[in-house]
């Protein structure tokens, strides 16, 4: 990364576009994508992981993709015009393809933790690649109150 350091703090998204301000581009390279990961490691929790493999240009690529779609979105929305829908698509099938989620639900009674993925199963999705990453286990759906007590439907 040049000397200059990528404002960071916002939603990621927002941190993503953030690596090109006006007349720059912060990831130029593996190693720029891998220190803006680290950058991210407290508040992404996998990016920690993602920066501790070795991150190809294949990958690199894919994410300066996401952000020119995320940029290119965020600018129509600040306009009140419609994004490109190709650039929604894409921006629906990464976060279709992203690891698991935890989507948090009242059941009537207790707050049920949802574990949930609608992308594919393979392990540890990074962009551009099906390679498993370090740590990371496949996700199943499953359910756990709050309290400890199972959910009723």
């Amino acid at each position: 990364m040049s000397d200059l350091v990528p404002l960071t703090g916002e939603p990621l998204a927002l941190d993503l576009v953030n690596t090109r301000p006006t007349g720059v581009d912060l990831l130029t390279t593996p190693e720029d994508l891998r220190a803006w990961l680290r950058l991210e490691a407290d508040r992404f929790a996998q990016a920690r992981e993602f920066a501790a493999v070795e991150l190809t240009d294949a990958e690199l690529a894919a994410v300066r993709d996401i952000r020119h779609r995320t940029a290119r979105v965020l600018d129509h929305a600040r306009h009140g015009t419609q994004p490109p829908a190709g650039d929604l698509a894409a921006l629906n099938q990464a976060q279709r393809t992203a690891p698991a989620i935890t989507e948090l639900t009242w059941s009537g009674d207790v707050v049920t933790a949802t574990h949930s993925r609608t992308g594919p199963a393979e392990r540890g999705w990074r962009p551009g690649s099906p390679r498993p990453l370090p740590n990371c286990s496949p996700t199943r759906p499953s359910a756990r109150s709050a309290n400890a007590r199972p959910a009723t439907a």
